[in-house]
């Protein structure tokens, strides 16, 4: 039985100083951590430098395109603002997230994947603000829907403008402070003055932070999944409503009884008559889809209760982060692109926004010549 840290702890990251779970390992676990060492830069290389790199250009510039456009139409009230507002929140969550992917994607090229994991651990704890943002996105967004059904009449006072500005700033002032205190954790086990102090390891400290992440991953996840199935439920009640106030309608029209007064003023409702699930329900598909691999990854991580698990196998924990990190990425490009493609007051916007910079080009050369 060896300390496999007295040949690898320069190799691998301060992450893992004075880690108790290198210590007494056989001579098979020492090499297997050698060759995962070993193979470390390639998989950098690909699966955090490259593959990111194709997808997250185009992405970042269909989202700041949305951004500008999306803004633009709010503000002159051709777009409805409590919609745009967590759909424009969402998008600037991804911004953050596509320029960090980028950064990291680009130095990984150029340092041909030796990068260093304490960087690589600080950049994905920060990364974890955006991912926050896009939750709280997806959330507020069924959260509007389901008021606007259950609560048709009281929807514009219920939710309004400054209200949902106001979730905004919440959300990512709770997703700041919880950044700190994930920072803060991470320079206890990384900064060896610190880590002596505090004893912290990453078989302890680090896996209890990441526990908490993980927990508000799941949670996060299937009270969003959870939130659209009720928002199902409602749609179905008022639709088949509806279709029980015309039957009553057309056998006496001048029925005076209370319950069918009240399904005919819901049904006539503009907020009920137009209420469009296919746009929601294409979103939140596609969310269930591309965070199905993180969330059940996270619920990996939380039914293993062997605290030296994630230190000894983390170059597969590695690989895991690297793919949820690409499915999250592919989000990023598919959301605007849904945004552009189902709501035709935004495309009206974006064609206005192109048509006004052609012609303001040619305003432009003409005076030039």
């Amino acid at each position: 039985m060896v300390n496999c840290l007295e040949s690898s702890t320069e190799r691998l990251s301060s992450i893992f100083i004075n880690d108790y779970c290198y210590q007494n390992q056989s001579d098979e676990t020492c090499a297997r951590i050698e060759r995962n060492i070993d193979a470390t830069p390639d998989l950098l290389y690909w699966l955090f430098g490259i593959y990111p790199l194709i997808v997250c250009i185009p992405a970042l510039i269909l989202n700041m395109t949305f951004v500008c456009v999306a803004t633009h139409g709010a503000i002159e009230r051709k777009l409805s603002r409590k919609l745009y507002i967590f759909l424009v929140n969402r998008s600037l969550g991804d911004i953050l997230y596509l320029l960090l992917t980028i950064f990291l994607a680009l130095s990984c090229i150029v340092l041909e994947g030796h990068f260093p994991l304490d960087i690589l651990a600080v950049i994905m704890v920060v990364n974890y603000v955006s991912f926050w943002g896009s939750m709280v996105g997806f959330i507020s967004l069924c959260l509007l829907k389901l008021c606007a059904l259950v609560k048709p009449l009281h929807a514009r006072k219920l939710v309004t403008t400054k209200r949902c500005l106001l979730v905004v700033y919440v959300s990512w002032l709770a997703a700041l402070l919880y950044t700190m205190f994930l920072l803060f954790l991470l320079s206890l086990t990384m900064i060896e003055p610190l880590a002596k102090w505090s004893k912290c390891t990453a078989a302890s400290c680090i896996r209890a932070a990441f526990s908490i992440n993980a927990t508000l991953d799941i949670c996060c996840y299937f009270l969003t999944l959870t939130i659209f199935i009720f928002t199902l439920v409602a749609s179905h009640r008022i639709q088949l409503n509806r279709k029980l106030s015309t039957r009553s309608r057309s056998i006496t029209e001048n029925s005076l009884v209370c319950g069918v007064e009240v399904a005919v003023r819901r049904s006539s409702n503009p907020l009920v008559q137009q209420v469009r699930l296919r746009k929601l329900t294409l979103s939140i598909a596609i969310f269930a889809l591309l965070y199905s691999l993180p969330t059940f990854g996270a619920m990996r991580f939380l039914l293993k209760y062997n605290e030296c698990y994630y230190s000894l196998g983390w170059y597969r924990a590695l690989t895991i982060v690297g793919s949820a990190r690409i499915f999250f990425i592919v989000r990023t490009f598919i959301d605007p692109v849904i945004n552009f493609c189902t709501h035709r007051r935004l495309r009206e916007a974006l064609t206005e926004k192109f048509t006004s910079y052609s012609s303001l080009r040619r305003h432009c050369s003409d005076a030039l010549n």
